[in-house]
């Protein structure tokens, strides 16, 4: 979703990456002598350029994540597989509700509300966050 949209290019590495992965597998699969497979010549060859360009995105994508833990230090916090997480769904604020405790300490859940356009605006609304819930029960 809107990770792919921000790093198209890796995203493309990633699916290619993918889909060779998912050959590599079915051949696998398809062979009675899994030994003699692991020593195919092409399969020798394709795997430490597999983890190259595996490394190549992951370097790109924990770049970006660093990015946005600069834009939002709350981010330094949560594990990269909570961040991205939030990242992926940046769309749909909604979301966060899983994760808003691992954000902030002392907020269990969030209220939601839409509210519609200001006059003379356009689109569809915005969605904020009117009520913070802690673990207590208490609400803000």
């Amino acid at each position: 979703g809107d990770i792919m949209k921000q790093l198209p290019a890796e995203a493309k590495r990633f699916a290619q990456i993918d889909k060779t992965w998912v050959k590599i597998m079915t051949k696998a699969g398809e062979q009675k002598n899994v030994i003699g497979f692991c020593y195919d010549n092409e399969l020798l060859d394709l795997l430490p350029n597999l983890k190259d360009q595996l490394d190549q995105c992951q370097k790109q994508l924990q770049s970006y994540l660093e990015t946005k833990r600069r834009a939002f230090p709350r981010f330094y916090f949560v594990s990269e597989t909570v961040l991205l997480d939030i990242l992926s769904q940046a769309s749909d604020p909604t979301a966060i509700q899983g994760n808003i405790q691992s954000i902030f300490d002392g907020v269990s859940s969030v209220t939601f509300e839409k509210f519609k356009p200001a006059k003379g605006e356009t689109g569809t609304g915005v969605i904020k966050i009117v009520k913070l819930h802690s673990p207590e029960g208490e609400r803000s």
